[in-house]
């Protein structure tokens, strides 16, 4: 039986990339109080990330080129103060998919709700 990706998003993907977010943050000298605004979590969720605590597939991202220049992007938006990462969470977990950052057990299906509609209704522009 497939299982909804969002799952496996929400508990993997996202802590991920906020933690690959929170280091590129942190080595620009931003506070974890500012990084924690950006991100839209509390400050002990940075302390967390920083410390390696939370966002375990991280290292994947980072080792990924093309992941990792998709972060460097999200994190140049991230500039922008209208910018929400939460708001982008299926973009960044289609670009894990495709990037195959993170770990799918052989055998099991996953499915993604926004590509099944756009297969049965057609993409919307």
């Amino acid at each position: 039986m497939a299982e909804i990706f969002c799952k496996k998003t929400l508990m993997e993907i996202m802590p991920a990339t906020r933690a690959v977010i929170a280091e590129k943050l942190h080595k620009m000298n931003a506070s974890q109080s500012y990084i924690s605004k950006k991100l839209g979590t509390t400050q002990p969720a940075v302390s967390q990330y920083l410390k390696g605590a939370r966002g375990k597939v991280a290292d994947e991202m980072i080792k990924n080129k093309r992941m990792s220049k998709f972060i460097e992007e999200v994190v140049k938006n991230m500039e922008d103060e209208s910018y929400d990462l939460n708001s982008h969470t299926c973009e960044i977990c289609r670009e894990a998919r495709e990037n195959k950052v993170i770990d799918v057990p052989k055998g099991k299906d996953f499915l993604c709700p926004i590509e099944l509609m756009e297969k049965d209704h057609g993409k919307q522009d």
